[in-house]
């Protein structure tokens, strides 16, 4: 289940820089869809918390990466009623 890309600030020793992402849900249950269409604003407001709260030099790490794909997982999960999200893929990771 692809979601809308984001673009937000994250910090870095060097200033404010960007960061560009897509993701892409793989669903537990095809009918899960209609319950991350109603809570998208929801989903994506807690996706953007977690990306707001790392900085550039843990994303750049390999294992920073993998922490935040867990941490977007749990937290979509924890919104979720209907089924739940096996795995987190990124299909976009750009800084600026």
């Amino acid at each position: 289940y692809p979601l809308d890309a984001f673009l937000v600030n994250i910090a870095s020793d060097r200033g404010s820089r960007f960061l560009q992402m897509k993701l892409e849900l793989e669903l537990d249950n095809p009918a899960l869809e209609d319950e991350i269409a109603l809570k998208r604003p929801a989903l994506r407001d807690a996706i953007i918390v977690l990306l707001t709260s790392r900085n550039y030099a843990e994303l750049r790490d390999p294992k920073g990466m993998r922490k935040l794909r867990a941490d977007i997982m749990r937290s979509v999960n924890g919104l979720l009623k209907s089924g739940q999200v096996r795995e987190v893929y990124f299909t976009q990771f750009h800084f600026n």
